[in-house]
């Protein structure tokens, strides 16, 4: 039997390779995604007007071109910031911690003051505080970016009152207590112990502030109760 021979000249064909499967592994964040956490770390330490553009790029490691690629403008760069804070896992564990239904309003309260301060001392003394403390002390604020904060601040405000309401109904605070009031000066608290830490470089001063408003606001029964 005679076997089929290839003409010369002609190329031998090989066989067709499978397609190769895609690698593993975690993903890498694109450019967008790290112009917006750079610009959030930034922001902190500088505030909005005083973040240089080109920390931003260099800590990002983002080339300007792509910069304006993704955004018109530093002032959006500054809004997406504030927006992918509100759904990262910090904040998620905030609104964790104050509206935890499996807890009382006390421990809720208690629950939030120490996950703020985990989150806010994150990045070290020089600048500890809330993500947004430079922002809102900045009295030319675009307002856009104005809004974004407190839109961001006031869901919290919204949570944190509602389990000072808790915390009465329980007979842990005292019956007497405005829970607006009281859910304002909890946060004005930690706002301004976050400031005190960041001069002082004393992270242990936002929850020394905020728990000297909760000791002033609780029952007869819970004042010598350990925290």
């Amino acid at each position: 039997m005679r076997t089929k021979q290839t003409p010369r000249g002609a190329a031998r064909r090989s066989p067709a390779r499978p397609p190769r499967a895609p690698r593993e592994g975690p993903r890498l964040p694109d450019a967008r995604e790290r112009l917006v956490a750079a610009a959030a770390e930034v922001i902190r330490e500088y505030g909005y007007r005083a973040a240089p553009l080109d920390e931003i790029l260099r800590r990002s490691g983002v080339a300007k071109s792509n910069l304006y690629y993704h955004f018109p403008g530093k002032l959006e760069l500054a809004c997406a910031a504030v927006d992918a804070w509100r759904a990262s896992p910090d904040a998620r564990a905030l609104v964790a911690a104050v509206s935890d239904d499996g807890r009382s309003g006390l421990e809720r309260l208690r629950s939030y003051v120490r996950q703020f301060v985990a989150n806010t001392t994150s990045a070290g003394p020089s600048a500890c505080g809330c993500p947004f403390g430079m922002l809102a002390t900045e009295d030319d604020l675009d307002e856009v970016l104005r809004l974004r904060v407190e839109q961001a601040l006031g869901r919290l405000r919204d949570l944190v009152q509602a389990a000072v309401r808790a915390a009465i109904r329980e007979g842990s605070l005292r019956p007497n207590v405005d829970p607006e009031r009281l859910g304002l000066a909890l946060s004005a608290a930690l706002q301004g112990g976050g400031v005190l830490g960041r001069a002082c470089r004393d992270p242990r001063l936002i929850e020394a502030s905020a728990d000297a408003v909760l000791e002033l606001a609780l029952a007869p029964r819970l004042e010598a109760a350990p925290a």
